[in-house]
């Protein structure tokens, strides 16, 4: 079981360097891999942030969350904990409904 946190705006470094100093310097474990996406017809650097271990708690996933967010401008990510929890990362870790999703008909 794995615990990924993945953010992405258009300010993004696209090699995850201020994020990975953040993370660092909180002494926070984790593998830091950056990635592109492609949205809404606009080009986004993301980085994508593994905790390593099977057991996060949701202390440690909102401490890594609040690191990341401080040090990219990001105002939401995805969460996925293998086989528990797939989504808004602001829905797991503060309230279920922060995050507003669009329905697509």
């Amino acid at each position: 079981m794995s615990t990924d946190i993945s953010v992405s705006s258009i300010y993004t470094d696209p090699r995850c360097s201020f994020v990975i100093e953040a993370l660092h310097h909180a002494g926070i474990d984790c593998r830091v891999t950056p990635n592109v996406s492609i949205h809404a017809k606009k080009i986004e650097y993301g980085c994508s942030i593994r905790l390593p271990g099977t057991n996060q708690t949701r202390e440690k996933i909102k401490e890594t969350w609040e690191v990341a967010k401080l040090a990219g401008r990001y105002e939401c990510a995805h969460l996925e904990i293998d086989g528990q929890y797939s989504g808004c990362a602001l829905n797991y870790i503060y309230a279920p409904n922060l995050c507003v999703t669009q329905k697509h008909s």
